[in-house]
């Protein structure tokens, strides 16, 4: 499934040496969007954030940039918030979105929590509680579907639902981690 590696620098980002350095780093496909001089995103796959852990120190050493990068699972106002957080006070790093949600808990940034309560309201009920039990049995399909009380291919089909709903893929231990916190937030 594909994510998005957002990134803001602290000064403007020279585009085409930035694209080359992303292309000698990751040979496979992906996308790079730049929202101005200062941000912006690349769509890949999850193998994308190895190359990442590489590619930091480069660009902070050759180019001179402090960068600060978060992986989510979709462009939306708490992707943004979170990666202007996670520049104000976690600079030069890659940062995981449920990692920034923590450390927005602990660090009283309503702006981030609210999104984070208003992202979840659309999903139906049913789907909300399939995920959640996926999570409280350590991500054991099977396991889910007999705390559940349903057939393992009825789970399935449920889970995949709530991934096309959420377009968070709640089987990858980063993206469940994210769904774990939003769950505390929620029913705080």
């Amino acid at each position: 499934m594909e994510q998005y590696f957002l990134f803001k620098a602290g000064r403007s980002i020279p585009n085409n040496t930035f694209k080359e350095l992303v292309n000698e780093t990751y040979r496979e496909r992906f996308e790079l969007k730049f929202n101005d001089h200062l941000s912006g995103y690349i769509v890949a796959d999850s193998r994308f954030y190895d190359a990442l852990s590489l590619l930091l120190p480069v660009v902070n050493s050759d180019l001179g940039l402090s960068m600060t990068t978060v992986v989510v699972h979709r462009l939306d106002e708490l992707a943004w918030a979170s990666l202007d957080f996670a520049f104000k006070y976690k600079r030069q790093s890659c940062w995981h979105l449920g990692d920034l949600v923590f450390e927005a808990m602990f660090s009283g940034e309503d702006n981030i929590i609210n999104h984070v309560k208003t992202q979840f309201k659309h999903v139906d009920h049913e789907l909300m509680l399939t995920a959640q039990t996926f999570i409280d049995a350590g991500l054991n399909a099977t396991s889910a579907s007999k705390k559940l009380y349903i057939h393992r291919n009825t789970f399935n089909y449920r889970l995949q639902k709530f991934i096309e709903q959420t377009g968070l893929d709640i089987r990858d231990y980063h993206q469940a981690f994210y769904f774990f916190i939003a769950i505390k937030i929620i029913y705080m």
